[in-house]
């Protein structure tokens, strides 16, 4: 039995596997979510079989998703390596080579692959203006993890905060300054 725990799921069809870029874009969209309430969390992202008849779930990718996020450690969002693999061949960017994997998926120094959860191109609809995106998007994030950070006294809490806190600062360094164009790429 599994509690306070968000599943997502669908199955694998079409040409390039589209929902293998879908679902984990919509795992982040939850994150982000959560987060923006103040709500850390973290997730594991599994390719495989799953029957998922709501409420009944059971299968190898809910075993593995879940496995995942025990390992976690940090509120992140953690890949299998087959979901990291489906992923980048799906994803159309980096198919393309429009985009580097790593735009999207970052290693951690556990080895794990996850989810760039704070960059703004998984977010449809922000302002083209990188001020506005670095006060409207970032900061915000930044404000509810600073707050989290300065009113726990765990250390365990804390080395998982900071680490957020970090992600966030690499993501507003590297994506902060971006402007996006809506509509059709040339």
């Amino acid at each position: 039995m599994f509690s306070d725990c968000v599943l997502i799921s669908a199955p694998l069809e079409g040409p390039h596997n589209w929902q293998a870029v879908v679902v984990p874009q919509y795992c982040l969209d939850v994150y982000r979510t959560l987060l923006a309430k103040g709500i850390t969390s973290r997730g594991g992202i599994a390719i495989g079989d799953l029957y998922h008849e709501s409420p009944i779930v059971f299968g190898p990718a809910l075993n593995e998703a879940y496995a995942l996020e025990q390992t976690a450690v940090y509120p992140r969002l953690i890949m299998s390596d087959e979901a990291k693999a489906l992923y980048t061949e799906a994803e159309p960017r980096i198919r393309e080579k429009r985009l580097a994997v790593e735009r999207f998926l970052s290693r951690d120094k556990d080895g794990r692959w996850y989810m760039r959860m704070f960059d703004p191109i998984f977010s449809i609809g922000f302002p083209k203006s990188s001020g506005i995106l670095r006060d409207t998007y970032f900061k915000p994030f930044r404000e509810i993890v600073e707050a989290q950070l300065r009113d726990t006294n765990d250390p365990k809490i804390s080395q998982k905060l900071t680490w957020l806190l970090a992600e966030i600062s690499i993501d507003q360094r590297e994506f902060g300054h971006e402007t996006f164009k809506v509509g059709k790429e040339n």
